[in-house]
């Protein structure tokens, strides 16, 4: 892909280099400074590095498609620093890495990305900020932008953690377990990228690695604050996937718990029936029933009536709503009516004690009811 570079000079003149000879010069007079910003890598590009003479093996690490952890290498007059960030183009269940790669010299940058990175337009469009205070403040620019743009996206993965937990407790399905273990797989990446970054944003922090020196310790340092936020919120992303698949087989427990339940409703109201069909379904000769002239209809009855007693049993012992509290509520002012006598003065006695409230002569509130 073609590359982009810009040249800011001794001045703070910016102007766009269009051509490779325009970039070796700007590279071999080493005033001001260089930012070579390559996207998707191909043979111009790669032909572009050898001639700013970086080492073969920086080289080779930065046209590799192959994953590698995060690394710092020191080559005497530049570094090659290898970082990981998000892809924040697809789902969130489902993210992927990207590598960034910059040489970092005294007078130069040159950033490489196998994809479009959406941040890296903004800088770009708008490099005099991050330019003006030198290659080491330009590389923390780039590398705060890198990790910034992983938190929009473990944000999102967090809502998603939300919504999958309501569709738990409403509708366990099979196809949310596979969301929930996506989720988890996502979490686990985020971390596996966020950890090696950490302890070697960490060093060069410390100055471990001119030019990247100790003045821009502090500015490293809040790249490794927010790494370390990145971090927590991927481990409680973690701990919220387990849970949620110990809440999904919960619901989904319940649920198979609640169809065993009805079932075994069903079974109950009808069993007695299986017993009254069963007595008049054997094949016995002389049954006396049978040549009654109102016997079925005596059967019929007696199926509804068991039918009712049974449906009102269950309802009183609260296996059907909530018949349990009104049954006992009905039973005892039908059975027991002392207690319909006390529940009304009782209720009285409340309301006259909120209406009558004139004081006495010595300021204590009136009572009807002793």
């Amino acid at each position: 892909m073609p590359h982009i570079a810009i040249h800011r000079d001794e001045a703070g003149t910016q102007r766009r280099l269009t051509s490779q000879r325009a970039i070796l010069d700007a590279h071999r007079e080493a005033r001001g400074l260089l930012w070579v910003h390559i996207t998707e890598m191909d043979a111009e590009d790669e032909a572009l590095l050898r001639r700013l003479r970086f080492h073969p093996l920086a080289i080779e690490d930065a046209v590799s498609r192959q994953y590698r952890r995060p690394k710092v290498d020191d080559y005497g007059n530049y570094l090659f620093i290898a970082l990981h960030g998000i892809d924040d183009s697809g789902s969130v269940e489902e993210i992927s890495t990207t590598e960034l790669d910059l040489f970092v010299g005294p007078t130069f940058v040159v950033s490489s990305s196998m994809t479009s990175l959406s941040w890296s337009e903004h800088l770009i469009e708008q490099p005099a900020h991050a330019m003006a205070g030198g290659a080491g403040t330009l590389a923390y620019t780039i590398i705060d932008a890198l990790v910034d743009s992983v938190l929009p996206v473990v944000e999102r993965m967090d809502e998603v953690a939300e919504t999958i937990e309501e569709r738990a407790l409403a509708n366990p399905s099979p196809d949310l377990l596979e969301h929930i273990l996506r989720l988890k797989r996502a979490s686990a990446m985020v971390g596996r990228v966020i950890v090696p970054q950490r302890d070697l944003l960490a060093r060069i922090a410390r100055g471990d690695h001119p030019p990247l020196d100790g003045a821009h310790g502090a500015y490293f340092r809040d790249v490794t604050d927010h790494l370390d936020r990145i971090e927590d919120l991927a481990q409680a992303l973690r701990d919220r996937a387990d849970h949620l698949v110990v809440l999904y087989h919960s619901a989904l427990g319940l649920r198979q718990n609640e169809a065993m339940r009805q079932l075994a409703i069903v079974a109950s109201i009808f069993m007695p029936l299986t017993l009254l069909t069963g007595i008049y379904g054997m094949n016995f000769e002389h049954m006396p029933e049978l040549e009654w002239r109102y016997g079925h209809l005596a059967v019929l009855v007696t199926i509804g009536v068991v039918v009712s007693i049974g449906t009102f049993w269950l309802w009183g012992r609260a296996f059907l709503g909530r018949g349990q509290r009104g049954l006992r509520a009905i039973a005892s002012y039908a059975l027991e009516p002392h207690e319909v006598r006390d529940a009304v003065r009782r209720s009285a006695e409340g309301r006259e004690r909120v209406l009558d409230t004139t004081p006495r002569d010595d300021d204590e509130p009136r009572e009807r009811f002793p």
